[in-house]
């Protein structure tokens, strides 16, 4: 007769692997257009004289990468542990559990911006 195998499910340390590749990714890409529009000289924050490319990313991971970084630094394991037991798949737990931390730090960022901090 044949055996019935139980489907497998995510493991959490590859979820959460996963997870943090795509926070490294998504803020890598906003530190290249950061550089990219400094290296133009595109001024973002509507001044006169416009940072420079290392003064620009300097900026932005003191302003925003490095807090935001810290947020999703301890929202993906509570997130990740969360959701990897539904997920069939390593990749669909770790992209999931990286949406709802990125979710959560825009929240955040929101209530942040909001409140005047």
């Amino acid at each position: 007769m044949g055996m019935v195998v139980a489907p497998r499910r995510a493991t959490y340390g590859a979820s959460l692997f996963i997870a943090f590749g795509w926070h490294l990714a998504v803020i890598t890409a906003l530190l290249a257009l950061v550089f990219v529009l400094a290296a133009a000289g595109v001024c973002i924050d509507g001044r006169r004289e416009c940072l420079g490319p290392a003064a620009a990313v300097s900026a932005f991971v003191s302003a925003f990468a490095a807090p935001v970084g810290l947020g999703l630094l301890l929202s993906t394991p509570l997130s990740t542990a969360a959701l990897f037991r539904g997920a069939p798949t390593a990749a669909l737990a770790g992209g999931m559990a990286a949406l709802a931390s990125q979710i959560v730090a825009i929240a955040l960022i929101l209530l942040w911006v909001q409140l005047g901090l």
